[in-house]
């Protein structure tokens, strides 16, 4: 039985049914969906899921990169400046909606990488 579906009623102890978490409106959280145009889902994250968010009132950005395969950014990506964007867009959603402060990310376990500023 799946997280959302209702379990079936005991006769003898009735409950409410709990709404789905996209109904209770004590627990929405914004949605961002970062995606390439090159996969099935494309389409129905166009034109249903982020409709559907945006009638239950969820805040949704979709932001969509041409010309890139599905799972770009996890470096699957043919163009290094379309990941760099997308990050940088997820970055700025996240800026826009989380209330705390994130730590610092230690640098000794950064590699340096010359990425290209293609703003």
């Amino acid at each position: 039985m799946g997280r959302h579906e209702q379990r079936p009623q005991d006769p003898l102890h009735p409950r409410p049914p709990r709404p789905h978490p996209c109904q209770d409106q004590d627990h929405r959280c914004p949605v961002l969906i970062l995606q390439s145009d090159q996969h099935a889902i494309t389409k129905f994250n166009h034109d249903v899921f982020v409709p559907e968010l945006k009638a239950l009132g969820i805040d949704t950005t979709l932001k969509v990169y041409p010309g890139e395969e599905h799972g770009f950014y996890w470096g699957n990506g043919k163009d290094l400046a379309k990941i760099l964007q997308a990050t940088r867009d997820a970055d700025g959603f996240f800026q826009r909606h989380m209330k705390t402060t994130p730590d610092p990310i230690d640098t000794k376990h950064i590699k340096a990488t010359k990425i290209p500023d293609k703003r």
